[in-house]
């Protein structure tokens, strides 16, 4: 009996668990971007390169699993990865502590910056500075010699899975690890900015949350909730029609504070890839 009433116990919590992962409205699209790696520290360029996760960074990694296990009625139910290995690396950390497993999802790779892959911004200068040049000023179209992707590409490839994986899990919290290239296409899109050598792009923690909300199916739109939290992830879930409150996250951890007061006034904004 005692045993039954455990058994009993235990369906019911994991029951309620999930159904306060349920969202009322929308999909809840929550981006990692992967931990910090050797490259990271070296300042090299990594694209579809692949350095190891430092000890700092499996350790962010760990610590964040933790506070995403506590669930303060936000646990995402499924997840997905870019197949880079310092992504699915990062994405196993947060996910032992979920008990979820890994989809693994090939459009969630970063961008591929070619000839300038593993080199650091000086030796990329003395190496290839026509590649250098026009990668700093952002040419659009410009694919980088040695099997590079254009911005325009990568965009166009970026939006599509986000919204794709939007769609299919509506109604769910969606945990994506990914790259600063996805998150940063993602972010400035969302509020059609500009970015270029002379303006920097907003700041991309590693390991940090990043809440996006999509709204309306298939003809919807996007809804930034959340940007680069690595502290206590505890905002409360809105009731229908009301605004999220933590705007200020946008201009406290990000280069983005101009525009933090758009978002209490538009939240949402459609992107066609």
């Amino acid at each position: 009996m005692g045993r039954a009433l455990m058994k009993d116990a235990a369906a019911e919590h994991a029951a309620s668990d999930v159904q306060a992962s349920l969202v009322s409205e929308g999909t809840e699209v929550m981006i990692v971007r992967h931990g910090r790696t050797t490259w990271n520290e070296e300042g090299r360029i990594q694209g579809s390169g692949d350095a190891p996760l430092t000890e700092a960074g499996e350790i962010e990694a760990v610590r964040l699993g933790e506070r995403l296990a506590m669930g303060l009625g936000r646990k995402p139910t499924v997840c997905y990865s870019s197949p880079l290995r310092r992504a699915t690396r990062t994405a196993e950390i947060l996910c032992g502590h979920l008990g979820l497993q890994i989809c693994v999802e090939e459009d969630l790779r970063e961008r591929a910056y070619g000839c300038l892959e593993g080199l650091t911004s000086e030796e990329q200068k003395a190496q290839h500075p026509e590649a250098h040049k026009r990668n700093r000023a952002r040419e659009d179209e410009y694919e980088i010699p040695g099997g590079g992707e254009s911005r325009a590409n990568a965009r166009k490839r970026v939006l599509a899975v986000i919204k794709r994986i939007a769609l299919r899990h509506a109604g769910q919290r969606v945990l994506i690890v990914t790259h600063s290239g996805v998150l940063s296409t993602l972010a400035t899109t969302l509020i059609g900015a500009k970015v270029n050598a002379g303006r920097p792009g907003p700041v991309l923690p590693n390991v940090a949350i990043n809440l996006f909300r999509w709204q309306g199916g298939s003809e919807g739109g996007w809804q930034l909730v959340l940007w680069g939290d690595k502290g206590d992830f505890a905002c409360e879930t809105p009731l229908a029609g009301q605004s999220y409150r933590p705007y200020w996250s946008l201009a406290a951890c990000t280069g983005l504070a101009f525009v933090a007061g758009a978002f209490a006034g538009s939240r949402l904004r459609s992107i066609t890839p």
